[in-house]
Parts: structure tokens; C-alpha cells; sequence
């Protein structure tokens, strides 16, 4: 079978279709174990199953990021575009589902809110976040509405207490918006200045950078053009500090964007498909 399912993952773009992902996995489960249970045992790649069947293993993954209402729902005839319109994210090559859950109160209890894509104000959905658990998919959040404010980059996990996330480099305590990162395949490009509007010395970057001093001679950063890919920028080297979330565009001041007296001192690439 390995063959076969080789090939289905290099075009697994064309045959999406017409998979029918999960009826293949119950005809291959045992009688005392459902579907969900196998796809989890098998996308577990230090588990016994994952670890028996790497080719499974790998197609079982992609089928759990998949959205649907129930496991016993079948994608026979789902298309790619109704899959594409539903708050999933297709970049020519894969299908990826964000989803991040806020809560009221600590360890996921109180009034819940569920995002799967940019949020700018969560006040209308609650009063304050003091929990939340990212699913699926990586999220910026943010201190303040329309993603002003102190950011914080989350990855799948559990996060059941805000005010002990400062252990993790978390700035704020109450989350009022958020934005879903994009997974991006390809190249990274930035190019960073010394001083807003473009202008001092510049340095253009395609990987990680733990410290722009000791790289570049460069004091300060206040602004920048990210060509490619997604970024995170971080005031202090070694990537500490408070952070921002620079997507494809110009950036000439930072200020503008809320970050008002902070200097950038490291960057790195967001390569995170969570």
C-alpha cells in the first residue's frame, strides 16, 4: 500500500476531491476502534501505529486539520472550493484550518469565543480573555483593538492562564484582537532600515537574525519592507523582549503602529505551520 499512498500525498491537491479520507480509515480500523481513534493513533509519530506506518502517518495528519462537522462525514463530495471558503487556508499545495478558542475565565471556563481568522475587537463577543486554546494554526493577539497595542505570537497549545503567559515573554494580560498567520511556503526577504521612512543604513535579510548589532552594526530599527514571508521582530537581541508581527509590506514607522519609544533588536521567520 505504501506505493499508493506515496503518491497520493505528492497530488494530493488533485485527488482532494475526491477522497474519501475518512471511509478509507474505517475500512482499516479494527472493530473495537473508530475512526477519529486510528487517525489520531497513526498521526502520532512516536506512537506505535505512527511509527509502524509513516505513509499513513503522514496522511492520517493532514486528514485531523481538516474541519468537518463529524468524523463520520465523508469528503467524497466536498470540493476544494467549499473546503477553501470555509475559513480555511490554501496556498496551491495544501489545505490548512486555523481555529483559536478565547475564554472568559482561567483554565477555559466562563463565556467562549471561537476565531478562525482575523478578530479586530473581541469586546462585543466578551468582556475580558484571562484563557485560550489555539486548535489549529498560528495567531498573533494583541493588547488593544485593531492589533495596536503589545503582541504576543501563539502556537497550537493550551494557554489556561494569561497572567502567567509573562513567564513565556507575554507583555499584557487581557486580549481585545487577533490575527491568523498565513503559513507561507517559499522564500523570506526583509529589508530593515536605522531610522523611520527608510532612511539611515539598511541590510536586507532572507533568515533569522539573534542580534542586528553584532550582525549588521545596526543600533536601531524603525522601519521596513518584508518582501516575503512573515516575521517576528523583537526589541531585545537573542529574540526576548516585547515583539511584533510584520506581514508582506512597508512599514515606515513603527510608531504608527502603536510602538512608540520600542526598538527592534532581533528578528525571526515565522516557518510555524502548527
Amino acid at each position: 500500500m505504501d506505493p499508493y499512498i506515496d503518491g497520493l500525498l505528492e497530488s494530493l491537491e488533485g485527488r482532494f476531491q475526491n477522497l474519501d479520507l475518512f471511509g478509507a480509515f474505517h475500512v482499516l480500523s479494527p472493530q473495537d476502534m473508530d475512526q477519529k481513534h486510528l487517525m489520531q493513533g497513526l498521526a502520532s509519530e512516536v506512537g506505535e501505529w505512527g511509527q509502524l506506518y509513516p505513509s499513513l502517518s503522514k496522511l492520517a495528519a493532514i486528514g485531523l486539520t481538516i474541519k468537518v462537522s463529524s468524523v463520520e462525514h465523508q469528503f467524497t463530495n466536498r470540493s476544494l472550493k467549499d473546503l477553501k471558503d470555509q475559513h480555511s487556508h490554501y496556498d496551491g499545495q495544501a489545505i490548512f484550518w486555523f481555529q483559536i478558542t478565547f475564554y472568559e475565565e482561567k483554565n477555559f471556563q466562563g463565556r467562549s469565543y471561537e476565531c478562525m481568522s482575523d478578530c479586530s475587537d473581541m469586546s462585543s463577543y466578551m468582556s475580558r480573555c484571562q484563557s485560550c486554546r489555539v486548535e489549529s494554526g498560528c495567531f498573533m493577539v494583541y493588547e488593544r483593538n485593531n492589533y495596536m497595542g503589545q503582541q504576543f505570537f501563539m502556537r497550537r497549545g493550551d494557554y489556561n492562564d494569561m497572567h502567567r503567559m509573562q513567564s513565556m515573554g507575554m507583555m499584557f494580560d487581557n486580549i481585545r484582537s487577533c490575527r491568523m498567520i498565513p503559513f507561507h511556503r517559499g522564500q523570506f526577504r526583509m529589508k530593515i532600515y536605522e531610522r523611520e521612512n527608510f532612511g539611515g543604513q539598511s541590510n536586507e535579510m532572507m533568515d533569522d537574525c539573534d542580534n542586528i548589532q553584532e550582525r549588521y552594526r545596526m543600533s536601531d530599527c524603525q522601519s521596513c519592507n518584508v518582501m516575503d514571508g512573515h516575521w517576528l521582530m523583537y526589541e531585545q537581541p537573542h529574540y526576548k523582549g516585547r515583539m511584533m508581527y510584520m506581514r508582506p509590506g512597508e512599514y515606515r514607522s513603527f510608531r504608527d503602529m502603536g510602538m512608540s519609544g520600542q526598538r527592534f533588536m532581533s528578528m525571526r521567520r515565522i516557518t510555524d505551520m502548527c
